[in-house]
């Protein structure tokens, strides 16, 4: 049986059309991670009044099944939900143009975390780098595509961030490998670049100790697995406290000894500056 042949004919002629759900595959490298709490949350808002966006599919080659494009969230809560069919648009099967449209389409949305973005920046950078060296026909393989060499520079402005940020990123996504990044998201850590960077640039002994804190404890900062990993240092007055305190002293002292004193440290001075005074 075709598929498709289920869709309604009104939305076929708006580009859309209906699917069951259970004919959707995912595929297994998406840029994002599912967070079920926020699919089943889809699901049900879905079920309720059933205003949503088209999630967006295609079909390779030889093929029965549809294969997601965009739309994971909104997929995975009508499958939580009980729904059956779920409104779709078919784009095409070539797998750059399926890769970008994903990345875009991820980028454009508020709810990702920082380990998001990273993988996200990550997957601009291989199609920068990759588009540059092999042009499609001629033509940009995707809009993040630019001189080998400025490779960097064309992804910051397509994703709208400095060129800085971008580096931080590819950090971010180096420094984690998927378990830890698992972890991360669990225990709700996934959040901020800065300190997820901080975390990781700590020395191999002091991160062991960082991220036991973090497995062991109910709900860890980062802040806090930072201090458990950082050995309490005594603190040092301030100059500030240091100088009242000399002044306090020194306002009891009789008018001799405050000129010893300075007769002790124009001395000291005369042998430093090699006997003159400035």
């Amino acid at each position: 049986m075709n598929m498709a042949g289920d869709a309604n004919l009104a939305l076929i002629a708006k580009g859309l059309f209906q699917v069951r759900v259970d004919w959707v595959d995912v595929p297994t490298d998406r840029l994002r991670a599912l967070k079920p709490d926020q699919a089943r949350a889809i699901g049900e808002a879905i079920k309720a009044d059933r205003q949503y966006d088209a999630i967006a599919v295609t079909q390779l080659p030889g093929k029965d099944r549809f294969l997601l494009v965009d739309g994971l969230h909104r997929l995975e809560g009508c499958r939580m939900a009980g729904i059956e069919m779920i409104e779709a648009r078919l784009v095409s099967a070539n797998r750059e143009s399926r890769r970008r449209q994903e990345l875009m389409s991820a980028w454009a949305r508020a709810d990702h975390d920082a380990i998001d973005k990273a993988a996200q920046v990550a997957s601009a950078v291989d199609f920068a780098k990759a588009g540059a060296a092999e042009p499609e026909d001629g033509e940009q393989a995707c809009v993040m595509i630019t001189q080998a060499v400025r490779w960097d520079l064309g992804v910051a402005k397509d994703l709208g961030i400095s060129r800085e940020t971008v580096m931080l990123y590819l950090r971010l996504h180096r420094s984690y490998d998927d378990a830890e990044k698992k972890v991360l998201r669990d225990k709700g850590l996934a959040g901020q670049l800065m300190p997820l960077l901080r975390l990781a640039a700590l020395p191999d002994d002091s991160f062991a100790v960082a991220w036991t804190y973090i497995q062991q404890t109910k709900e860890p900062t980062i802040a806090e697995a930072l201090a458990a990993a950082t050995p309490s240092l005594p603190v040092e007055p301030s100059w500030e406290k240091k100088r009242e305190k000399v002044l306090a002293q020194a306002r009891t002292w009789q008018p001799h000894q405050l000129t010893d004193l300075i007769d002790k440290l124009y001395e000291l001075r005369r042998q430093m500056t090699g006997g003159e005074i400035k």
